[in-house]
């Protein structure tokens, strides 16, 4: 008797718990949001899985714990049996996956339908991969591929056939499985001409794509090893380059000073490069790659974090040099230069094209290591068209001589002078200021005939000692003289960085009396003070944000374009 009242009971209970169900589908039919037409809750979905990041640019650096994010997705389709439903009929939305999870992989492949799929792929079981790719590579769009545990040389996985493939990305943090005899341009996906349009690998290990590429507009080049490195780099960047008419975005790291030792005579030609970016590479190197690549007049190229290892920055490979492509550098109107002992950084802007160098010498710790480089940079840009020059240098002899001779056409000066380079006492610092306004004030013919404004950042000691009356002496010499060869300034901006704050009542007025003297000589003299505008200011412009560069993957923080000028 007790068994049939307990059957009784679990049967009374699944028909309460149907009816229940039926209660609350009536229920939720009558909210508002139940209202909203499968067509329309599809795209919010959609919205929502981008907002989540589920669609969003993904990382280039996928290693092999990295996966695509799904809970956001499965999340919706668990609300209720409306959306459960709207989800799994919008294919759109399970076209991204990755193959960790061999079960779930199936489920969205199926409930993608015939939509293109974007999937990031492990290596680690080959033969589950190959069947996966002759499936379904003919609706493959983007295929962010993972070398684990080992990476092959070349991957043997991309020969099949994959006709709607727009991007690939090729990472690995996992040794190499080594062939020397294979070859080194391989043709991928078994057609020469190729329909991508992004393209990455990381590391650049061994061996470069052969094919031709006439959609490709992103490119992105990890660190240089292998045969790629000791063999023939310049050959090999120069081909691939070569083959991609098309390009705009070009980044790559890593390129090591061995490829100085090879040789070639070919150049590359990009006509529709809009940014060159190179990072973490020898400088020699890299000014030699740039004298292999004609480049447009409209191009940003960033050399970023280049180091000097062997030699030292004044050695015949690591000079500037004059590049392949002399329409980039011919509208630069603005300068920027700063160098201590060791590190170096410039920018030259233009209303076309920019140039951005920064770089840091190992060698020893001798002083001054920059100082040749800077001489001879009039080799590579046309110093004459700048009109603007914010510079700060150690050596008393290179802006006077070596830059301002160079830059007849010069209106706006800006000089910071700090002491903490090297323990540079005060002296030092004015000797410096007083090197540049003797040669502003020369006789004939006059140094800068077109120099309008001149702006000083100095620091000094303590405020008893600031050499403002000897400096102010050899300024008012200066104007004088610019005012008799018929080349006044309009403006002259000091700006003193004191130890004790420069508020006391006596100092300001100290600094006001002695330029006072020089009023009747220049219109708009002015005493900047520390809390107020920098006279000679390093801050990089905003044309150097490239947002289109990570149209197909994101960079790391420290890939993307910033100052880093901690000598200032």
């Amino acid at each position: 008797m007790l068994r049939v009242d307990v059957l009784q009971l679990a049967q009374s209970d699944d028909t309460l718990t149907k009816v229940l169900i039926e209660l609350r589908h009536c229920l939720n039919s009558l909210t508002p949001v139940d209202q909203i037409p499968p067509e329309i809750l599809a795209h919010i979905f959609g919205y929502v899985l981008q907002l989540s990041g589920h669609e969003g640019t993904p990382k280039l650096y996928h290693g092999a714990t990295e996966r695509v994010r799904t809970r956001p997705l499965l999340a919706l389709s668990h609300v209720s049996s409306k959306w459960r439903a709207v989800a799994l009929n919008t294919p759109s939305l399970w076209t991204r996956i990755d193959n960790h999870d061999g079960a779930q992989l199936e489920a969205f492949i199926q409930r993608s339908g015939a939509m293109p799929l974007s999937l990031h792929l492990l290596t680690q079981d080959a033969e589950r991969l190959d069947h996966l790719l002759q499936e379904e590579g003919h609706r493959i769009r983007r295929l962010d591929l993972t070398e684990y545990p080992h990476w092959v040389d070349p991957p043997a996985h991309l020969q099949v056939a994959a006709p709607l493939l727009e991007c690939l990305t090729i990472t690995s943090e996992c040794a190499p499985v080594r062939d020397d005899e294979s070859d080194a341009t391989p043709i991928l996906f078994g057609e020469r001409v190729s329909n991508l349009r992004a393209f990455a690998l990381r590391p650049l290990y061994m061996w470069i794509p052969g094919n031709y590429f006439p959609h490709l507009t992103h490119l992105y080049l990890g660190t240089f090893r292998g045969r790629i490195l000791y063999d023939d780099t310049m050959r090999y960047l120069t081909s691939l380059f070569s083959n991609t008419p098309a390009l705009q975005y070009l980044f790559f790291s890593g390129l090591q000073a061995a490829a100085v030792l090879t040789v070639t005579s070919t150049r590359a030609v990009l006509p529709s490069l809009r940014a060159f970016t190179c990072i973490d590479s020898d400088l020699a190197a890299t000014l030699l790659l740039l004298q292999r690549v004609e480049l447009p007049e409209n191009v940003l190229v960033r050399l970023d974090d280049l180091h000097v290892h062997s030699g030292d920055p004044g050695d015949g490979a690591y000079l500037p040099c004059r590049l392949a492509s002399e329409r980039f550098v011919a509208s630069f109107t603005r300068l920027e230069i700063a160098a201590d002992d060791n590190n170096l950084h410039l920018v030259a802007e233009g209303p076309r094209s920019a140039l951005w160098i920064r770089a840091t010498c190992y060698v020893d710790d001798r002083q001054d290591q920059w100082a040749p480089w800077v001489t001879t940079l009039h080799a590579m840009l046309p110093l004459a068209r700048i009109k603007t020059l914010h510079v700060s240098l150690l050596n008393e002899v290179i802006i006077p001589n070596h830059l301002l001779a160079y830059i007849p056409d010069l209106t706006a000066l800006a000089l910071r002078i700090h002491p903490d380079y090297r323990e540079m006492d005060e002296d030092t610092c004015w000797g410096l200021l007083n090197e540049l306004f003797r040669a502003l004030s020369g006789d004939a013919p006059i140094v800068c005939p077109a120099l309008e404004s001149v702006g000083v950042e100095i620091w000094g000691g303590d405020t008893e000692d600031f050499r403002l009356p000897p400096a102010s002496e050899v300024v008012r010499r200066m104007v004088r003289a610019r005012t008799r060869a018929g080349k006044p300034l309009r403006r002259l901006a000091l700006q003193p960085h004191l130890e004790r704050d420069l508020e006391s009542p006596e100092m300001v007025a100290a600094f006001r009396a002695a330029l006072a003297l020089i009023k009747r000589d220049v219109e708009d003299v002015e005493l900047v003070r520390d809390s107020e505008s920098v006279v000679c200011l390093f801050k990089m412009s905003d044309v150097w944000k490239v947002d289109a560069f990570e149209e197909y993957w994101e960079l790391l923080d420290d890939e993307r374009p910033r100052y880093n000028i901690p000598w200032l």
